[in-house]
């Protein structure tokens, strides 16, 4: 009679522990997972689930091929970096952000800067062959009170992704931004006028580091050296 007690005791040990082993995605790969989501159902006009699994996602992306740059590659990115003359608080818009464009396990730099917002510009560069080569350059889009923009990663995809929200008339947009044939393109997953009532807003996360420190005014060159 024991011995079959502690083989029952023993078989529901096994039956409980084998019901809290849960099995797991690598956490880049449920990143990727968890951002797609966001996209298909915000473009399904679902977005409650859309927000849902946005708040699944890091606030700032950690991508390992900001860490696995060499020191030439930095050397050549803070040198586009430091062509951006003067304080970045003298500027109307100075920052610049790293991420992996082409999902090649590499950093590319994108620098969104200009002195005024009719000549700020969003330009991309690759390191190659040794320096730092510009591979897209376009305007930075529109500006205005209210409005904000983020650039966020697209895990285990080219390109980046832009958040755009104007609370001033209650609108947002997502869209998926590549580089082709030296110029951005642009894929507008969706955009609407939002309801706050509604409490489904998708202020999208995973959001790359603009890399200023506003409070003194100076360029946080961390990344690049």
């Amino acid at each position: 009679m024991k011995k079959i007690f502690r083989f029952v005791s023993l078989l529901l040990l096994v039956v409980l522990v084998a019901g809290v082993v849960v099995p797991s995605l690598p956490a880049k790969a449920s990143e990727q997972s968890d951002m797609e989501t966001v996209l298909s159902d915000y473009t399904a006009g679902d977005y409650a689930s859309a927000k849902a699994a946005n708040e699944k996602l890091p606030a700032v992306s950690k991508e390992a091929c900001v860490k696995k740059m060499s020191a030439k590659m930095k050397k050549a990115y803070k040198k586009v970096i430091a062509g951006y003359k003067g304080k970045p608080t003298t500027w109307f818009a100075f920052y610049y952000y790293l991420t992996d464009l082409n999902n090649d396990g590499k950093a590319e730099l994108l620098v969104y800067a200009g002195k005024t917002a009719a000549t700020t510009k969003l330009r991309a560069y690759q390191y190659k062959g040794g320096k730092a080569k510009k591979i897209a350059e376009e305007s930075g889009g529109a500006q205005g009170a209210g409005l904000e923009r983020y650039f966020c990663e697209y895990p285990g995809h080219e390109g980046f992704i832009i958040y755009v929200r104007n609370s001033m008339v209650m609108a947002e947009e997502i869209e998926v931004v590549t580089v082709q044939d030296g110029t951005f393109h642009h894929e507008t997953i969706g955009q609407r006028v939002y309801d706050l009532t509604k409490n489904d807003l998708v202020p999208l996360r995973d959001c790359l580091y603009g890399h200023v420190n506003v409070k003194n005014g100076k360029t946080d060159y961390k990344a690049v050296s």
